[in-house]
């Protein structure tokens, strides 16, 4: 069975296109555990050219979840476990948070 999550083009990087989905959908028709964001390495039904964010999150965090959701994936993609890109994520997250990162990477639109 094929779900059609409601979802719409926020952004994109230069490796990503940023989808804001409608994560009630995700969690009622996928997965009861997605949140705020996700990424394919980790979300096997994201597809492999998206991140993925909550529509109801604050758009101001965006930016942060989209840092998050990057590294991890590309550190899982690499052969990282899970948790241990997780963590390394929530590092670069809370800087990003802390305002002590340059976010150039994530163009609206």
């Amino acid at each position: 069975m094929t779900v059609e999550i409601r979802k719409r083009q926020v952004g994109v990087t230069d490796r990503w296109i940023i989808e804001a989905v409608d994560g009630k959908q995700v969690r009622n028709e996928l997965d009861i555990d997605f949140a705020l964001a996700g990424n394919p390495a980790v979300k096997k039904y994201i597809p492999p050219d998206q991140l993925w964010v909550e529509m109801m999150s604050d758009k101001t965090e965006w930016p942060c979840f989209i840092v998050h959701e990057d590294w991890e994936d590309g550190r899982v993609d690499q052969g990282m476990p899970y948790e241990v890109a997780h963590e390394e994520a929530n590092v670069l997250e809370r800087l990003c948070r802390q305002g002590k990162m340059e976010l150039t990477v994530f163009r609206p639109g």
